[in-house]
């Protein structure tokens, strides 16, 4: 036999249930009526369009400084790497200097002492 307690907590919770949903989507009814009450306001469909108008403009303002600013990155860079092809600009303080690009003295003779090499070279 079923307990006649839980029954009935079992039936009351379910009416509660049943209730407050009901009474929670009449509430989202009325919630969503208002919000597009106001959206479809003449004075929020004017305040809309002027922001749509400003956002195109400095987007393609916007857009326009990007252009630009990637040509001169990508010339910059073209100017570059025909320096690094052509063996320009070996300077140390240039961009383009790598240890080991210029040479320092005659290379070493085989089976001298560095301390023998750096003399010969006038280094003491």
């Amino acid at each position: 036999m079923v307990n006649v307690k839980k029954l009935t907590v079992l039936v009351i919770g379910a009416a509660g249930y049943v209730l407050g949903a009901r009474a929670g989507r009449e509430r989202y009814e009325q919630i969503k009526r208002q919000a597009t009450k106001a959206w479809q306001n003449p004075t929020v469909q004017g305040a809309v369009d002027d922001v749509q108008t400003q956002a195109k403009q400095a987007g393609s303002e916007m857009g326009s400084k990007v252009g630009a600013k990637v040509a001169d990155v990508a010339g910059e860079a073209k100017s570059k790497i025909a320096d690094k092809v052509h063996g320009h600009d070996a300077d140390p303080a240039s961009d383009n200097y790598r240890p080991g690009d210029e040479v320092i003295g005659p290379p070493p003779v085989p089976g001298e002492s560095p301390i023998a090499d750096a003399h010969r070279q006038g280094i003491s």
